[in-house]
């Protein structure tokens, strides 16, 4: 007889056990996967050592997305708080010259968000004197009238006296009468003055606090003046060499918005160092359609507003080495420790707690915590802290 051979049994593993692949391990080459406990292979579980099992119609379901991370040298950061403020070369605030009561414009009053032009009129301020300046301006208008009264029969009668009396005479008394008349006329003309109040430069009223028939007092605000496409962020530091290593900066939760360094202030304010900086609007990304501009058209506003409250990442000339990731993938455990999702075999995700710091609005590097050709979660990252 032949013998037959005998099949040995292939030891396949449970398809309740999640497997790691290599590449799960720490920032100094330890393992990550912890001895796996039984997963239930019908759906989203998360098992004994925090790590979650996700099948894969539910990834694709979820979105998940992740990337082979690799260190990279990147510029140090620092996080600032700061507010936006008006440009002193594109703005302007309109003061009462005097107390007085306040009139429309040709125009009407003018509204916020409304665009006015260079030497607009916006409003008028009709002068309102008090009863004591009033009085003795009444009592200077009587005694001039009643001198030009005299003048005038002074100078008739020169004239009528011609040939008999000097010529300079007669030219003197007519010079005195016009003299009175003219300060008579200014006098009155100042009793009822009427002051335009006029745009000191073209942009949008980003402030009015009149009503018709107000009355204002001397050096009141009455307007601000703002172009929304130039604006400014100025920014506070207690660091002040800080000021002579800024490269960049970026604005958090306003995207679409990059600013450039114009200096900083050669003396402290309430103990930090104001820093400024100019707003302007990104280039639109590669690849995109720009928006033809139309011409003699105002430039774009900017999606900000005055005296915004704002926080800054500036981005240092020193750099550290890390690995650049979406600011998304960085989620929160129950210690409320910032993890990463670290992807081990085809179906099992393992958290592991790192430490980071923002490069930009939307882009975070991790400097401690992981470890090189890790997998990383960087897409679909918050779904998977959700299971439970």
């Amino acid at each position: 007889m032949v013998a037959l051979p005998v099949a040995l049994p292939l030891a396949l593993p449970s398809a309740g056990i999640a497997w790691a692949a290599p590449g799960a391990h720490g920032p100094d080459g330890e393992h990550l996967d912890a001895p796996g406990a039984a997963a239930r292979p019908d759906g989203l579980t998360r098992l004994p050592d925090g790590s979650v099992q996700v099948p894969m119609a539910s990834q694709r379901l979820m979105g998940v997305r992740t990337v082979l991370a690799q260190p990279s040298q990147v510029p140090q950061t620092s996080e600032l708080s700061g507010r936006v403020v008006l440009d002193p070369n594109a703005g302007a605030r309109v003061q009462s010259p005097v107390a007085g009561l306040i009139a429309a414009g040709p125009r009407g009053l003018p509204l916020p968000g409304q665009r006015v032009r260079q030497g607009e009129v916006l409003a008028y301020v009709q002068h309102l004197p008090d009863p004591l300046a009033a009085a003795a301006l009444q009592a200077q208008l009587a005694e001039l009238r009643a001198a030009q009264g005299l003048a005038e029969q002074r100078w008739q009668r020169l004239q009528s006296l011609e040939g008999s009396v000097p010529r300079r005479e007669i030219e003197a008394a007519q010079s005195e009468l016009h003299s009175l008349q003219a300060r008579q006329q200014a006098l009155a003309t100042g009793q009822r003055a009427r002051l335009a109040l006029r745009a000191p430069v073209g942009g949008v009223i980003a402030r009015a606090e009149v009503l018709a028939g107000q009355v204002v007092e001397g050096r009141d605000v009455l307007f601000e003046i703002v172009d929304p496409a130039r604006l400014l962020v100025e920014a506070s530091t207690a660091d002040v060499a800080l000021s002579q290593r800024i490269a960049a900066a970026t604005l958090i939760g306003v995207p679409g918005v990059r600013l450039e360094p114009l200096g900083s202030g050669a003396a402290m304010r309430d103990g930090v160092l104001p820093l400024l900086f100019r707003a302007r609007l990104s280039p639109p990304a590669a690849g995109a359609a720009a928006t033809p501009a139309t011409p003699g058209a105002a430039p774009a506003p900017l999606p900000l507003a005055l005296g915004q409250p704002v926080r800054l990442i500036v981005q240092r000339t020193d750099t550290l080495q890390g690995f650049v990731l979406p600011a998304e993938a960085i989620t929160r455990n129950p210690a409320n420790q910032p993890v990463l999702w670290i992807k081990s075999g085809t179906e099992r995700y393992i958290p592991q707690p790192v430490q980071f710091s923002a490069l930009d609005a939307s882009t975070v590097v991790v400097h401690a915590g992981l470890g090189t050709d890790n997998r990383v979660v960087v897409r679909g990252a918050a779904l998977l802290a959700q299971i439970r």
